[in-house]
């Protein structure tokens, strides 16, 4: 009997919900196929990196130290020490500045711990590193600047403290002159005290990591009433005359005072963020039950953080962005399931959230002054991550984790494959691989490689500690996550529990100031020569884009895993159904062979330009495009590939036609304009008209025609079965996707093929123009029928005009009177308008129906249009008279529809 695991850490994928025995199953059928992707010959092999088992390294104590005594707890020991010199000789009586003037020590100090926190200027502190120190200045110089802008934080927590420390020295003078002072500024001055050691109290590492909401309620809320306080504690101080013990109601004194204006900054600074506040709507997508993929309009630089809640003022978390650039559309945010309110996020997901417009800066917006950087991150820390390595082609990404496809879903995984190319990237992912990565092996010789100045770490803490401590032991500069900044999109765990494989690792060869030595690079080849690991997976790209290329007559994406459809005895064999031609694959299959498919094209999309292509690569390049254009039929890159594959004669142009219709059975694929485009390219390359050329020139497959770069079909010598065929599947694609532009804009393509084959045609007697004459006839009916069930499409009803219009002209051509009197021709205008007015008189409530009339109207005779204008008044009035009986208060949509039908009619007019 199978046991169910569940677990809530994101690093551990969505294979823990599974059965175990399923688990097992799975593993042995799928992942023992799978095998990773291409690696650099500098990289050791999987199974040098794959640990055994924990590794613990030995570091010496003075590294230790040297770990722990960081710029952070600098900066704490220096503002304490400074401040404590200060508050000695105050309390010896010595200096007797601060015994007059206490209060402006306390809010000097608190006013600066505050700006140290304040969006506003830790941005401007970065921008002005960014923009003077970027690449130019010594390697020491640029990572001093990061670690002091990482560690403002101990300015900070330094500052507060000795504000606490000023304030108690302050209250204490006031107890011992109690005297001379009134009650009142004693007692705000307890209170003041009581606010502030709670507020500081809560931000302790301990309190602020493990009980977040804790943390921000005292922090907040206390520290709002503590300014409160502070400012009623002010006022009272400095209004209160200690040589008269009388209250001064002048407001001059008070403003005087150093300590008033401290306030007021202080205040500024706690207000500025708030301003900032809004709230925004953002699209979720949960791909597991794990992680939730939060989408934000507009696009964000790099090393940006967002902080984001429920409510206007409670509970806000901070995650990390990702963003392809200041000009994308939208930026992502990474939210692993934790606590109570990431849990929410999954199981109730918002359609609004409130954030602050003003994001703050992270350690990885320093990122651009250097001139390469690994950045490492584990699990959903990711979010703080890849937008430096997709903004910044200088970076490279080592991303280990669990069951990342599943766990995260395509949009991540498509951000990762579309923006950072195998040379890149090191996707560690366990669940493929069954075994956890010796991570500084991996630092280290990806840090080697890559000729790296930096290496930035977001991990849990102890993932943390272990990276920062390999890296300080081989002298390789490191910045983590620091314990003043909590994120909540960084798990909680062991980062080198984390088990994987090198899903994608590789180095290109280019030359930098900062790469090893040529000597290094070659001993390093020869070190780790033959330890290349392959990307194709044949048991499924392979096998699905043969079975594309065939084509299917139809294809179908399956919910979920497709568990349903698949054998049951070995669902992982085949990953699709292909039954009597028609394919069906699951939609996790779909996107897993996504994926792997956009490596292996992007890896051979060059294999064109070579003299004489290698025949494996170029299947390659077929089948992955094939995969690629199933699960994404906007993909323009692979469209262009597969046509410079068709004029090379790799792929058959009737092969190609069956392809695309195969896609146009899809939801997704009916309504791609860059199919429909694809498809009448082909059809202008399969049936060239003959009569451009007395030569008999190329293949048809290479052949070029005067009209290639014209979207029309009309100079075709097209069979007519072929034009039937096209009319069909475009029925076809608008069953699949209603009120389908795209469909009809390539059915009055056909139309106007139709008509020109039939002006071409001297007889209707002849076996063609019967033929012609048919397709006419069977077009012109099923067009009615489709209007009369489908009375929403107007594109439908465009196109019946359209259809109208065009058989009038046909009918003015004097060389073709025996086809014009079979076919009705001079009589399509009348059709076209009985047709209409029935229609209108049966539904008058669709608005569609009425702007057919219109169009049926506008193509009558002169003759013909002042009758059936008076016609259309006359109902149309009565319509009117109707429903305003019906509805005085409350006009009805069909009185709508008709009034604005009439004041047409009169413009007409």
């Amino acid at each position: 009997m199978s046991s169910r695991i569940i677990e809530d850490d994101p690093e551990k994928g969505t294979s823990e919900v599974l059965e175990a025995s399923q688990l097992a199953t799975s593993l042995k059928t799928e992942d023992k196929e799978q095998t990773t992707v291409s690696v650099s010959s500098v990289i050791p092999s999987t199974k040098v990196l794959v640990a055994q088992s924990r590794v613990h390294r030995k570091i010496s104590f003075w590294h230790r130290v040297q770990l722990w005594f960081n710029t952070y707890r600098k900066f704490y020991f220096i503002v304490c020490a400074v401040n404590g010199v200060g508050l000695f000789l105050a309390a010896i009586n010595v200096w007797h500045y601060p015994r007059n003037y206490t209060g402006a020590f306390v809010l000097g100090n608190l006013c600066t711990a505050i700006l140290m926190r304040n969006e506003v200027f830790g941005r401007v502190l970065y921008t002005i590193i960014n923009k003077c120190f970027a690449k130019w200045p010594p390697l020491w110089f640029r990572l001093s600047c990061t670690s002091v802008l990482q560690h403002l934080g101990g300015i900070h927590s330094g500052c507060a403290t000795s504000g606490f420390a000023w304030l108690i020295f302050r209250v204490t003078l006031i107890f011992i002159n109690h005297q001379n002072n009134h009650d009142a500024v004693l007692i705000m001055g307890v209170i003041t005290n009581l606010a502030v050691s709670i507020s500081i109290a809560s931000a302790f590492p301990w309190v602020r990591n493990t009980h977040h909401n804790v943390f921000e309620r005292h922090h907040r809320f206390i520290g709002w009433i503590g300014l409160l306080s502070t400012w009623v504690f002010v006022v009272l101080g400095d209004s209160y005359d200690l040589d008269t013990h009388s209250w001064n109601p002048d407001g001059i004194r008070v403003i005087r005072q150093q300590d008033f204006w401290f306030a007021f900054i202080m205040t500024i600074l706690i207000l500025i963020p708030w301003f900032t506040v809004r709230e925004v709507s953002v699209d979720v997508e949960v791909p597991s039950p794990k992680v939730a993929i939060l989408r934000f309009e507009r696009g964000m630089q790099q090393g940006l953080l967002a902080r984001i809640s429920r409510s206007s003022i409670m509970e806000y978390h901070a995650f990390g962005i990702i963003s392809e650039g200041v000009h994308a559309k939208y930026h992502y945010l990474i939210c692993g399931v934790q606590g109570d309110f990431t849990r929410s996020l999954v199981n109730d997901p918002p359609t609004h959230l409130w954030t602050r417009q003003l994001k703050f800066a992270g350690v990885s917006h320093t990122s651009s002054i250097y001139k390469r950087g690994i950045r490492i991150c584990t699990g959903t820390g990711l979010g703080a991550a890849l937008s430096t390595c997709i903004q910044n082609p200088d970076w490279f990404l080592i991303w280990i984790g669990s069951d990342q496809e599943k766990t995260f879903g395509p949009t991540i995984a498509n951000l990762i494959h579309r923006h950072l190319m195998p040379d890149r990237c090191c996707l560690w992912d366990s669940k493929a691989r069954g075994g956890r990565p010796d991570v500084m092996k991996l630092v280290r010789e990806a840090y080697h490689a890559w000729g790296a100045e930096v290496v930035f770490i977001t991990s849990n803490y102890q993932g943390n500690k272990e990276i920062m401590e390999g890296c300080k032991a081989e002298g390789i500069p490191a910045f983590e996550r620091t314990e003043s900044m909590f994120f909540c999109n960084i798990v909680n765990g062991d980062a080198t529990e984390v088990l994987g494989t090198c899903q994608h690792l590789g180095f290109a060869d280019r030359s930098s100031p900062s790469r090893p030595s040529q000597g290094r690079s070659e001993s390093m080849v020869r070190e780790f020569s033959g330890s290349r690991l392959t990307t194709m997976s044949p048991s499924l790209v392979g096998r699905l884009g043969a079975v594309l290329n065939k084509p299917p007559l139809s294809a179908e994406i399956l919910p979920g895993d497709g568990s349903a459809w698949l054998n049951g005895d070995n669902p992982s064999q085949e990953g699709f159904v292909y039954v009597e031609n028609h394919l069906g694959i699951p939609q996790k299959t779909l996107y897993k062979s996504y994926l792997e498919a956009a490596m292996v094209f992007n890896r051979h999309r060059g294999v064109l330009r070579q003299a004489e292509p290698i025949a494996s690569h170029t299947e390659d390049l077929i089948h992955s495009s094939a995969v690629l254009l199933l699960a994404n039929p906007a993909h323009q890159t692979a469209w262009n590939m597969r046509k410079q594959l068709i004029l090379l004669g790799r792929i058959d142009s009737g092969v190609e036609l069956g392809f695309c219709a195969a896609l146009l059975t899809i939801r997704d694929g009916a309504k791609q304009s860059l199919l429909w485009h694809h498809r009448r390219w082909l059809l202008r390359r399969t049936y060239t008209n003959p009569k451009e050329t007395t030569n008999p020139g190329p293949t048809p497959s290479t052949s070029t025609s005067q009209y290639d770069d014209e979207d029309t079909l009309r100079h075709l010598d097209i069979p007519v079965s072929a034009l039937r065929n096209e009319l069909e599947l475009c029925a076809l694609a608008c069953n699949t996707y209603e009120r389908n532009y795209f469909a009809w804009t390539h059915r009055s393509r056909c139309l106007d093929a139709l008509f020109a084959l039939l002006a071409a045609e001297e007889s209707v007697h002849s076996s063609r123009g019967a033929e012609l004459g048919q397709v006419f006839e069977d077009e012109s009916s099923w067009c009615n029928s489709w209007i009369e069930q489908h009375a929403s499409d107007y594109s439908s009803m465009q196109y019946r005009c359209r259809f109208a219009d065009a058989a009038l002209q046909l009918a003015r051509l004097h060389s073709l009177p025996s086809l014009v009197a079979s076919l009705g021709f001079s009589n399509a205008s009348g059709k076209l308008w009985e047709h209409a007015r029935a229609l209108v008189q049966s539904y008058p409530d669709h608005e569609a129906l009425w702007l057919y009339l219109r169009g049926a109207l506008l193509l009558q005779s002169e003759d013909q249009r002042t009758t059936c204008r008076i016609e259309a008044k006359s109902f149309t009035r009565q319509l009117v008279e109707t429903e305003s009986e019906g509805n005085v208060d409350a006009p009805s949509i069909i009185h709508w529809n008709a009034s604005r039908f009439l004041a047409w009619l009169d413009r007409q007019a």
